[in-house]
């Protein structure tokens, strides 16, 4: 199964078949990032070979049956991912229908789609925000890791995770444009008077996931702190992601 990146959005997942059939179809073309789930690492479509041949199988062949794959073991934030982007995309209609059934108000709906449409841009970007982020962190940690027990030690700690930041540049500057832009809805948004203990929550989340951000963007202390840090965050940023899913369930 494959995921692949479309104005900024992780999209997926795909078996095979649907990969090359969107690529023929133009949803997907060569100038963007695929990924295998349960990969390390996101690359171009147009290094993805089996893509051009199974294409060309097909022209040649119209009959040709595309092969699938089985599904390997996927990221454990992903499927939160899948599950919460589902859950509170629908959290705006649900708000919606309740308030049209019990009162009617226009200005009520309005309120409630509005803060619908917030709260589904918001879980958007914070789980593709903690999706970049466990990659950029799993290959620091590693490096990091390799850097210091590995038998040649050709290399210092600190070279090998300048590496990963260059190696990872445009996860980096996805992540950080995530905070920047999830900083300004947060703050600009006039939350309903009805909202403002869920808007204070959605604040605090917001905070965790930053932290498990900088821990790619700008990784400090000790392996030891780093690891540490990394098992902690990965574990409250999956359970944050729960919460948000049961509060776009209880509209």
């Amino acid at each position: 199964m494959y995921h692949y990146i479309k104005n900024g959005n992780i999209i997926g997942p795909f078996n095979e078949d649907a990969i090359v059939k969107k690529f023929m179809s133009g949803d997907i073309d060569k100038s963007m990032m695929i990924k295998k789930k349960g990969a390390g690492s996101w690359n171009y479509v147009k290094d993805e070979t089996w893509i051009m041949e199974k294409m060309d199988e097909i022209k040649n062949n119209p009959r040709a049956i595309l092969r699938s794959t089985k599904t390997p073991l996927v990221n454990k934030i992903l499927v939160y991912s899948i599950v919460v982007s589902l859950a509170i995309s629908f959290c705006g209609y649900l708000v919606y229908n309740k308030i049209q059934e019990g009162i009617g108000s226009e200005r009520r709906k309005a309120e409630a789609l509005e803060y619908g449409n917030f709260v589904s841009g918001i879980t958007g970007k914070l789980v593709k925000m903690a999706s970049l982020s466990e990659i950029v962190v799993d290959d620091i940690n590693k490096e990091w890791r390799d850097a210091i027990f590995s038998g040649n030690k050709k290399k210092d700690f600190n070279e090998a995770i300048m590496e990963v930041s260059r190696k990872r540049a445009d996860e980096i500057q996805v992540i950080e444009k995530c905070v920047m832009e999830i900083k300004l809805m947060i703050t600009e948004f006039e939350l309903p008077d009805s909202k403002s203990d869920e808007g204070k929550r959605i604040r605090e989340i917001y905070l965790t996931f930053v932290k498990y951000a900088d821990m790619a963007t700008d990784p400090s202390g000790s392996l030891q702190t780093y690891s540490e840090r990394n098992s902690q965050l990965t574990m409250e940023v999956a359970s944050l992601a729960r919460e948000l899913e049961l509060m776009g369930a209880t509209k």
